[in-house]
């Protein structure tokens, strides 16, 4: 009992203000040899112009950065660099804890080389859960080479990362496939996935509709094929209402009713003729009715991606695909989800509990998302899961939850430790 106070109590103290590197004071009247010999070239916060990873020499720079936290104690850069260097040496553990530090204080670069600890394994097992919400943060911050390195590994675990439906029965680190959550590592479009199985209709209304409805006709296209190579029990799930439900959606978000003049055309290729239109509308001139950044053709192929995605690390026969396809067909008809999860909830209040005691944004993002993480990689009940995440105190109800299921406790230590 005393371990599950303790975990209320750490909850509970989380802050909520975000520090922005640019914006630390000034803590010395010069440059210092810590600056010039560990200081990042991309980091908006260094006083000097930086070095690669290639030519970062550790030995003066951990020298150097040692005597620049012993003259400014409570400099996060310092705390960063001397972190940077150490890991550049080896010593991951002692390099993490200055991370660690850094990261506290909301200095974004640390989050990125947090998240390479992570991503690589250098502490232990290789954790890309972990790794990709450090690096969220880092992007968050405006670490600019954070968005890279979360690229490259989303693009190493697409590649490599199959079902393991062998290991399964262990209820504390599942992997991808076993049927009782999605993870959302790999895909083009994982966050918006996630949000349409788990029915979060808050989260989807934040993406781009018309985008969004385009992605959904390539996912859904690659099963509507004769046969699906990548798992069979895939071949002709696909709802034939499907296509003309997303493209009345996505032209009616932008003004355009084209579900005139396509009677007795087939559906995909109705909709590859509306593609072409809008592309030809925005080419010339008219791109002003569309939100920046839109483009159809990444839209189409990260949807085509996915489907092959979905297919091969879930197939169909899976409470994981039935659960979104079954929520992508509410989407687009305009109906409330068939499946929801409590997990989204849970996270937003978390964060709104954290901001209500007044702290530090990023590491409470991570916290609530670890949190979370760990209620659904435990195996609690949808049910306790969507109790929880409506009656969400972080007190008496937390602790009836964290009583009820073995584990639990520990793997939200983890999340705060």
């Amino acid at each position: 009992m005393k371990h599950g106070v303790t975990v209320v109590s750490c909850l509970l103290s989380m802050t909520l203000v975000c520090v922005c590197p640019g914006a630390e004071a000034k803590s010395a009247e010069t440059i210092h040899k810590c600056d010039e010999f560990a200081a990042h070239p991309e980091d908006s916060g260094k006083w000097a112009a930086g070095v690669s990873e290639d030519d970062l020499a550790p030995g003066p720079a951990i020298l150097f950065c040692n005597k620049a936290l012993k003259d400014y104690p409570d400099t996060p850069r310092f705390k960063f660099q001397l972190g940077r260097a150490l890991l550049k040496k080896g010593d991951f553990k002692e390099a993490k804890a200055f991370l660690d530090s850094a990261a506290e204080d909301g200095y974004a670069p640390a989050y990125a080389y947090l998240a390479d600890i992570f991503r690589y394994g250098m502490l232990g097992q290789e954790d890309a859960y972990t790794a990709e919400i450090y690096y969220d943060l880092a992007i968050t911050g405006g670490f600019a080479r954070a968005v890279e390195a979360k690229e490259s590994m989303l693009e190493e675990l697409a590649d490599g990362v199959a079902a393991d439906t062998a290991a399964c029965d262990n209820p504390y680190d599942k992997p991808r496939g076993c049927d009782t959550y999605f993870n959302p590592q790999g895909f083009a479009k994982g966050k918006a996935l996630l949000a349409l199985h788990d029915g979060d209709s808050e989260a989807l209304s934040k993406f781009n509709t018309f985008e969004f409805t385009i992605y959904l006709t390539q996912l859904n296209k690659y099963f509507a094929g004769e046969y699906v190579m990548l798992d069979e029990s895939c071949t002709g799930v696909n709802d034939p209402s499907l296509p003309v439900a997303l493209m009345s959606k996505g032209g009616g978000s932008v003004g355009f009713d084209i579900t005139k003049g396509i009677g007795g055309m087939n559906a995909n290729r109705s909709m590859e003729i509306f593609f072409a239109g809008i592309k030809d509308y925005i080419n010339t001139g008219g791109a002003n009715v569309i939100s920046a950044g839109l483009d159809i053709d990444v839209a189409k192929a990260a949807g085509l991606k996915d489907g092959k995605l979905l297919a091969k690390d879930y197939g169909c026969k899976s409470d994981v695909f039935t659960n979104l396809y079954e929520n992508i067909v509410a989407y687009a008809n305009n109906r409330p989800p068939r499946h929801f999860s409590g997990l989204p909830a849970l996270k937003r209040s978390c964060q709104i509990h954290s901001a209500s005691k007044g702290g530090k944004a990023m590491k409470s993002q991570f916290v609530c998302e670890c949190f979370a993480s760990g209620f659904d990689r435990v195996g609690v009940a949808q049910d306790d899961i969507n109790w929880l995440g409506k009656n969400y105190d972080q007190g008496k109800n937390f602790m009836k939850l964290t009583q009820k299921y073995k584990g639990l406790h520990e793997k939200i230590s983890e999340c705060l430790f």
